[in-house]
């Protein structure tokens, strides 16, 4: 079964978005509302891809701590750290228990939307 990849949907930017960076928020979901175990962490991932060679690199990781899915997300990024002539930027959620067991994860890279401000949706594997 493939899955479809969200749109993004462009959104107002925080007022205290800092000149040049870009804002991204969304809600993170499955298929029904989970209660997470104790201590769980969400992470979001914004990964640089390889042109050439397809290896994923994280760029930036976000961790918070999450009891419930769905769950909003919020991300904020300088896109002049990014090399976009070699990269192509892709967003991937997993979800961790307390010891670290991956327990869910996103189940498509999406691409990283280029407005200043979006909301995405990222969809859970469950």
């Amino acid at each position: 079964m493939t899955s479809a990849v969200a749109q993004a949907a462009p959104t107002a930017a925080p007022s205290n978005l800092p000149a040049g960076w870009r804002h991204l928020s969304g809600d993170i979901f499955g298929s029904k509302a989970v209660t997470l175990p104790a201590g769980s962490k969400v992470q979001v991932a914004i990964e640089a891809v390889n042109r050439t060679t397809g290896q994923h690199i994280p760029h930036l990781l976000v961790d918070f701590g999450a009891q419930v899915l769905p769950t909003e997300y919020y991300i904020n990024y300088n896109p002049a750290r990014m090399n976009t002539a070699k990269y192509d930027y892709v967003i991937q959620a997993k979800v961790f228990s307390a010891d670290g067991e991956m327990l869910y994860m996103s189940d498509a890279r999406q691409p990283l939307p280029r407005d200043v401000a979006a909301k995405l949706k990222i969809d859970m594997r469950f």
